[in-house]
């Protein structure tokens, strides 16, 4: 009866498989000359490693009509920010139909800010406004010849707060006049 020797199970890469070969080595207690096949090799499944948030404000945060990065929703974003600031109800220059004219009405909301500040056709404030959410009747002059355009813009600003946001309306209305 010949004794066998324990027989151990080895995984090897195929490529020290294919070197073993080459070297003559059979695996067994006898020399041998010829390359023994290899058996199959199986790998080993591999589970996917998770995949982590990309960190960059495109791939968190959608963006506004300004470019500005909004938050994912549900979290608010760090300090103060504009939610909208809008117009209301539209100016009209006076005219023969309508001699008083009308004002412009702008409406607002902030986040991180219970001040904001409105300027006038650039630098200077015009009013400060202690509420985060608010409406303000603003003057809306008109000059000009009938059927001209009259602009002006307007700067909603938080107030104290920092960094400070602000965001810009053109609001525009026909002269009028006859």
């Amino acid at each position: 009866m010949t004794r066998q020797s324990p027989r151990r199970v080895i995984l090897l890469s195929a490529a020290t498989v294919a070197a073993l070969a080459l070297a003559g080595c059979g695996g067994g207690d006898e020399p041998s000359s010829a390359a023994v096949p290899a058996p199959p090799v199986t790998p080993a499944p591999t589970t996917p490693a998770p995949t982590a948030p990309d960190p960059t404000p495109a791939a968190t945060a959608a963006k506004t009509k300004s470019g500005t990065p909004r938050p994912p929703a549900g979290q608010q974003p760090a300090g103060p920010a504009i939610v909208y600031f809008r117009v209301a109800t539209p100016p009209v220059c006076p005219g023969a139909e309508n001699p008083a004219g009308r004002q412009v009405t702008v409406e607002w909301k902030v986040t991180g800010a219970s001040t904001v500040t409105i300027s006038i056709d650039g630098p200077g404030i015009f009013d400060t406004y202690p509420m985060a959410k608010g409406t303000a009747t603003l003057p809306f002059p008109c000059s000009g010849s009938a059927g001209d355009k009259q602009q002006h813009t307007f700067m909603l600003a938080t107030a104290g707060e920092m960094p400070r946001i602000t965001k810009s309306i053109t609001v525009s209305a026909t002269v009028n006049q006859g």
